[in-house]
């Protein structure tokens, strides 16, 4: 991951592929649903392991782009900027 300071804030971007497919996967569905994924759903999405969800899933929170756990899971304060980075 590359850092870097926006304001006060250290700034992670997601250079993975792999993470921001996890995160493209999860912000469309919570708009379209309404709650989040469960990590199954990522992984049979993506054609992954649960196990290596859970990685993408817990390196995206401590980056902020993800907040929350299980079916609290949210988009974090970097959401915005983490959408542009997944396109």
């Amino acid at each position: 991951m590359r850092q870097g300071r926006h304001g006060s804030r250290l700034v992670v971007e997601i250079v993975t592929e792999a993470q921001r497919k996890v995160f493209s996967f999860v912000a469309q569905f919570l708009t379209d649903h309404g709650w989040p994924p469960t990590t199954r759903q990522i992984a049979d999405e993506l054609g992954s392991s649960p196990s290596t969800v859970h990685v993408h899933l817990q390196r995206l929170r401590d980056a902020g782009y993800l907040a929350g756990k299980g079916r609290e899971l949210r988009l974090g304060w970097l959401a915005t900027q983490g959408q542009d980075a997944a396109r």
